[in-house]
């Protein structure tokens, strides 16, 4: 009997299209793995630029809010340590004394824009003397910050929830004791600090494009933002996270991705508080614009190997 056996040309022939398919599967294996490994590394990358961008920029920020209240308790102070205890009364049984004390509290007023508002309190909460010439004579126990000022520590700087004024402005007080020579409370300084000028710094801070910074007070009320929205200005963010954070002691910062509830944009958030002040920065960049780079680099990856799987 007699056996054909193929020639081992053809065996190799018939096997060829086999080892051409195996090699372009581990080609496009290879492809997705290295391209899976460069998309994971390029997302992480994308996303802690982004989150070290709003860090920098709330760290400025809450900086500067720091720093933007030297001068009126420089003010405060002042005035403070120059009263003698024994004029902080209404009427004064030295109207002279009493006009001079006015008109120096209307000068120290003047070196500041953003006081609208100096004042002398009697430890009842009885205004004594005033930079703007009226309540005279008033009492204000019911106010927040009559209550402030009695808190322990006593000698520390105190600072008011933000409030609207009368004149539709969003302020602040600041008040600083004056101690007798006995240790005991004999009244305090008050300043009313007109808050404009957060939104007017904000409007001529350099960040980056797309970014989001909010001034809020720990009540959860919007007192600055740009870019600026009118209608949200004085208006309370219902948020849990954020209301979580502004009740907490936890001084350090909070990052994470929500959609913002004043505009529907999803972003990347940073909250920050400001030292030793009722205020916490937050400051956000938009996930879509965060991702725009890597969203195009993984279109171009998945369009990669169905391109390539048609033309083998």
């Amino acid at each position: 009997m007699t056996i054909f056996m193929k020639p081992p040309s053809e065996k190799i022939s018939q096997l060829k299209p086999h080892y051409a398919w195996i090699i372009a599967l581990s080609i496009m294996l290879i492809f997705l793995i290295i391209s899976g490994i460069e998309l994971f590394v390029s997302y992480n990358t994308a996303i802690q630029k982004a989150s070290e961008q709003i860090q920098a920029t709330s760290f400025l920020t809450a900086e500067w809010l720091g720093t933007s209240f030297d001068t009126p308790r420089y003010i405060l102070k002042d005035v403070s340590n120059e009263i003698n205890p024994a004029e902080i009364q209404y009427p004064s049984d030295n109207p002279y004394q009493h006009l001079e004390r006015t008109n120096h509290i209307i000068r120290k007023a003047q070196t500041n824009s953003n006081v609208l508002l100096l004042g002398i309190f009697d430890k009842e909460c009885t205004i004594t003397h005033t930079s703007i010439g009226s309540n005279l004579g008033q009492n204000f126990k019911d106010f927040e910050y009559c209550s402030l000022v009695f808190q322990e520590p006593i000698e520390v700087f105190k600072m008011s929830n933000m409030f609207v004024s009368t004149t539709n402005k969003i302020n602040v007080t600041m008040s600083y004791p004056v101690i007798a020579p006995d240790g005991e409370m004999a009244g305090f300084v008050l300043a009313g600090l007109d808050l404009s000028f957060f939104q007017q710094w904000l409007d001529r801070l350099d960040k980056a494009a797309g970014m989001v910074v909010s001034i809020f007070d720990v009540n959860q009320s919007l007192i600055a933002r740009t870019p600026f929205i009118a209608n949200a200005i004085g208006n309370r963010l219902d948020d849990p996270i954020f209301y979580q954070f502004a009740t907490s002691s936890d001084t350090s910062t909070l990052t994470f991705r929500v959609t913002s509830p004043i505009d529907g944009i999803n972003r990347m958030w940073t909250f920050r508080r400001v030292q030793d002040q009722p205020f916490i920065v937050v400051s956000g960049v938009s996930t879509q614009k965060t991702l725009s780079a890597w969203r195009v680099k993984l279109v171009v990856y998945q369009q990669f190997p169905l391109q390539n799987s048609l033309t083998c």
